[in-house]
């Protein structure tokens, strides 16, 4: 993935003035009549529905314009990238580049915007970004309780997540924050890259600092305990033991890659100390360390041990 996704390029030309804040419902207007579209589910939880209003039914016909009806398609569509059914967000996402509402040329930048004022609030500044964005940047809905918004890269002059911090903090926000991730022209899927700007969340606030793909990889893919265990020996000797400082000091030590400066700088140790540590570990241990192949997986498989657990104490916490 391209973090913070985009290169520079030209800025967009002016779309219509209408925006999605002109629709209140994912409706087509077909003469004298107005269907809701109740085939729409949510893929994600807290996303926007499609609202139902039975009092529409008898009201008499009221003259939509052309831009107003387009805006309400364009609400349709964008709804639908993220449905339950991965058939349906590849759809809308192909109509949304035919139409040109997002550069189907160039990366799309997926953020998530966050922030401890109210769901409406953050509704009010997703649509202001949408606004000032002028065809660049759309707020496609909610997920996961966050308004989520979609620049295309290459109609902004300069990084899209830079521009958007910058008109979060011009709107009043400085404390919001944009958890992102980047869609790729060749792409044909929004969702995976929502749930990675949520995966990006998720690891701040839990402290693990860890790539959003690796997060990914590491809770998606189902990998027996056992194969674990008879993967990487050393780790689950680290793992299982009640010395927490030694499993401290081997997992610090291998996220500095091994460079004993930055892992005595997070320890808050002399290195003489750091040394003394890794001389004693037990000898399983030792000896992964030693070879540098055996070295990445012990790596790998304590990352994804203490990634579990993570998610174990969430799921007991309600989190």
């Amino acid at each position: 993935m391209w973090p913070g996704g985009c290169g520079k390029s030209t800025l967009g030309t002016l779309r219509s003035p209408y925006f999605l804040d002109v629709m209140v419902s994912p409706c087509v207007v077909r003469g004298a009549s107005v269907e809701q579209d109740m085939s729409e589910t949510s893929a994600v939880p807290g996303a926007q529905r499609p609202w139902q209003d039975d009092d529409l039914r008898g009201r008499a016909e009221t003259p939509v314009d052309e831009a107003q009806a387009s805006a309400g398609g364009r609400l349709r569509v964008f709804r639908r990238l993220l449905d339950a059914e991965r058939a349906v967000r590849v759809r809308a996402l192909a109509q949304a580049r035919e139409r040109r509402w997002f550069d189907a040329a160039s990366p799309l930048l997926v953020a998530l915007v966050d922030s401890a004022t109210s769901a409406d609030d953050l509704r009010r500044l997703a649509m202001a970004l949408q606004a000032d964005g002028r065809g660049a940047t759309w707020h496609i809905g909610d997920a996961f309780g966050l308004p989520v918004l979609v620049t295309s890269c290459s109609r902004v002059p300069e990084p899209a997540r830079q521009a958007l911090e910058r008109e979060v903090r011009r709107h009043g926000h400085p404390h919001a924050r944009l958890h992102d991730a980047t869609l790729h022209p060749d792409e044909d899927d929004l969702l995976p890259a929502v749930r990675e700007a949520l995966h990006a969340r998720t690891a701040m606030d839990d402290g693990l600092r860890l790539p959003p793909g690796v997060r990914l990889l590491l809770e998606d893919v189902e990998v027996p305990v056992d194969l674990l265990r008879r993967a990487s020996p050393g780790a689950f000797a680290l793992w299982r033991s009640d010395d927490d400082a030694q499993l401290a000091t081997v997992e610090a030590y291998l996220d500095a890659g091994g460079r004993v400066s930055e892992a005595c700088r997070r320890l808050h140790i002399h290195r003489t100390t750091l040394y003394y540590r890794l001389e004693n570990l037990p000898e399983v241990v030792r000896d992964e360390l030693a070879d540098g192949l055996r070295r990445s997986v012990m790596h790998v498989v304590l990352t994804t041990l203490r990634s579990r657990a993570a998610g174990e104490d969430a799921a007991l916490t309600g989190g």
